[in-house]
């Protein structure tokens, strides 16, 4: 490996959805081989700074290797690599072609539609679970399985458990429209 003079700078950027973390390995101004690790939030000014003073190059480098490996358990990824022997840092490029983020809903929420899908069907076919003031799960589970195989067990909980909070009496609302 050539050596590493003190004009040099090694840098590593990692990304992930929110935050970035940035290594550089380079000479101070009093002449001490450093690593600088600078990490933040993208949307928020929240963040930190720490330089640790490293032996030699290999030493820094190996440091570099392990703090990378963190960062990638973390779910980071690495944006780009300088030279050992490059006095210009690139600067981390963000891709213009991204898909934008996906809409986050929790995964027990049953979508509107297919809501009031299932209530309409289960009104039908199983009447007597909605006329009551309380109802035991399990038999509700099991009686709409019987009538509606193709729906999970934990989808016919769900749908169980937003009908419960759901603000206001639904009641036989439904029973008379139409598909």
């Amino acid at each position: 490996m050539k050596s590493f003079d003190k004009n040099s700078v090694f840098t590593k950027h990692f990304d992930s959805h929110d935050r970035y973390y940035n290594l550089t390995l380079s000479y101070d101004l009093l002449g001490d081989l450093v690593l600088v690790q600078n990490w933040g939030g993208k949307s928020n000014s929240l963040g930190g700074s720490k330089t640790t003073l490293v032996s030699d190059f290999n030493s820094g480098l190996t440091l570099i290797d392990k703090i990378s490996r963190q960062r990638f358990k973390r779910g980071y990824t690495e944006i780009s690599l300088s030279s050992p022997h490059s006095r210009v840092r690139p600067t981390p490029q963000k891709n213009i072609h991204k898909k934008p983020a996906p809409f986050i809903r929790k995964p027990d929420i049953i979508p509107p539609p297919l809501f009031i899908h299932m209530l309409i069907r289960f009104q039908k076919t199983i009447p007597h679970y909605f006329n009551k003031k309380y109802v035991k799960p399990v038999d509700f589970i099991l009686s709409a399985l019987y009538h509606y195989p193709e729906y999970y067990p934990d989808q016919v909980e769900n749908f169980l458990r937003q009908w419960f909070q759901t603000p206001i009496y639904l009641g036989n609302l439904f029973l008379h429209l139409k598909n």
